[in-house]
């Protein structure tokens, strides 16, 4: 009966549909810079891209998620409409600022910048954004090392552009680097180009053939996958030019395999249906890196391998580790760097990588509030985190976290530590807990523990509410 009912409304009033809102949020972008007029039209040239958006967290980092985009017109006005309710961060992306994101009311850092709120049917007017380029400097210098293989990629001097991001951790655009023009054209890998004040890492793009590698390796890279050699230089600019900069390309490869000494095949097979990602620590544009963020199946030996990596710092993530396993060692070649599971790319070859596994380690019981039911209190996006309290914090590999509303209150596959343990009954996804800044609001919510191998410890937490 439920079901023909069910059936009687669909056909009377037709299938569900998105959700629509009538809010909109308009103004108007002003080129405040010296010598524009104020009441002139911005011209197509200016490339004024406006996006509503929220802060959101990806692989740990704090990254600004757009929701709505519009294009401003030639005299800088936009509207951006169908705006559901919420609050917002307003963004402009202009050439005027080569590329830069600017956020409303016209500032380059976001925490300096002001929420929107947007209510139901509401007509938002005068957001303006006033962009006042910030003193720019010239930075030149030399391109060394650039592989032959770029030779034939049609440009006269084999770099696409010279691209740039923030050397700030904190910055919520760690991928979103403009690219711009070499103003050295000459064939001899010079480079020169113009930046604001701040702190910038420089990466040269230079397109590779198809198949080929940057740097001579043995592993070459996928065929159709866009492939580009880049090199790393850091820059401050303060109040003059920098010169003679310069920029090595290379990468190297990373070649590893998991190891598990003294457990069965089986356990070893089951340890191999794991998957693995290589993620930047650092701020990289996303082109130069997105051939070694692709996940890998391991091997039939356990074995994985990185081609080309750029300079940097990176880390390793699992997905579906056996909950009975954890991660005992970490080495490259015969150094451990399991403190915190760091690994650091050069342009020299790196030791093969072993990421060793037992099985049994450490194991948590919890209680939550004095109960033995803490799903009474959770709900879908509730959380328990173990984080590492240690010289261990950076390594990923070690946090466990599970979902808050589960009914087996013992958690094991720890590896032997100190950890912090907390409840969310909300934790935002994308890896908010391997966040220091967002951590550190809740360590008054946090419970010390330490765990030994083969032990169980029982501890008691507090939940952290929703929207603490």
């Amino acid at each position: 009966m439920k079901s023909a009912l069910l059936l009687l409304t669909t056909l009377i009033l037709g299938m569900p549909q998105a959700p629509v809102s009538d809010a909109a949020v308009g103004g108007r972008v002003k080129d405040l810079r010296p010598g524009a007029s104020a009441t002139a039209g911005l011209g197509t040239a200016a490339l004024n891209r406006i996006s509503l958006g929220t802060l959101v967290y990806r692989d740990g980092r704090r990254v600004f998620q757009m929701s709505t985009t519009v294009q401003a017109d030639t005299a800088g006005n936009y509207r951006i409409s169908n705006v559901m309710p919420g609050e917002y961060y307003l963004r402009a992306d202009s050439l005027l600022l080569q590329g830069l994101p600017i956020y409303y009311p016209g500032t380059l850092d976001i925490d300096a910048a002001t929420k929107i709120g947007v209510e139901a049917g509401q007509e938002l007017v005068g957001i303006d954004f006033d962009i006042a380029s910030p003193p720019t400097f010239k930075v030149s210098g030399k391109i060394v090392n650039i592989p032959a293989a770029a030779a034939g990629n049609g440009l006269p001097n084999a770099i696409l552009g010279i691209t740039f991001v923030s050397a700030d951790p904190r910055s919520p655009d760690p991928n979103a680097a403009p690219l711009l023009q070499n103003l050295r054209t000459q064939n001899n890998g010079e480079f020169e180009v113009n930046l604001p004040v701040g702190e910038w890492d420089l990466f040269p793009v230079i397109p590779m053939q198809t198949g080929g590698t940057a740097t001579g390796t043995v592993t070459p890279f996928a065929p159709g996958t866009p492939t580009y050699a880049t090199g790393r230089a850091r820059v401050l600019l303060k109040d003059r030019n920098v010169e003679n900069v310069v920029i090595r390309i290379g990468s190297s490869d990373i070649n590893g395999r998991i190891v598990a000494p003294g457990l069965s095949s089986d356990d070893f097979v089951r340890l191999r249906a794991m998957k693995i990602t290589l993620t930047p620590m650092d701020n990289y544009p996303s082109p130069l890196v997105s051939h070694v963020r692709a996940q890998q199946v391991l091997g039939n030996y356990g074995e994985f391998a990185f081609a080309a990596v750029p300079p940097g710092r990176y880390n390793f993530q699992l997905s579906s580790i056996p909950q009975e396993f954890y991660l005992s060692e970490m080495r490259v070649g015969s150094k451990s760097i399991y403190e915190d599971g760091v690994i650091t790319v050069g342009t020299e070859p790196l030791d093969p990588v072993e990421l060793v596994f037992g099985r049994g380690g450490g194991k948590v019981r919890l209680t939550i509030n004095g109960t033995d039911a803490p799903g009474a209190a959770g709900s879908s996006s509730s959380r328990v985190v173990l984080m590492p309290d240690d010289s261990r914090r950076e390594n990923r590999l070690l946090y466990k976290t599970v979902p808050g509303d589960f009914a087996l209150l013992v958690i094991p596959g720890l590896a032997p530590g100190r950890y912090r343990v907390f409840a969310f009954q909300e934790l935002p996804a994308g890896g908010a807990e391997q966040n220091a800044e967002y951590m550190m609001k809740y360590q008054k919510f946090g419970v010390s523990i330490d765990v030994a191998e083969g032990q169980t410890v029982d501890v008691q937490v507090p939940w952290i509410p929703s929207g603490k």
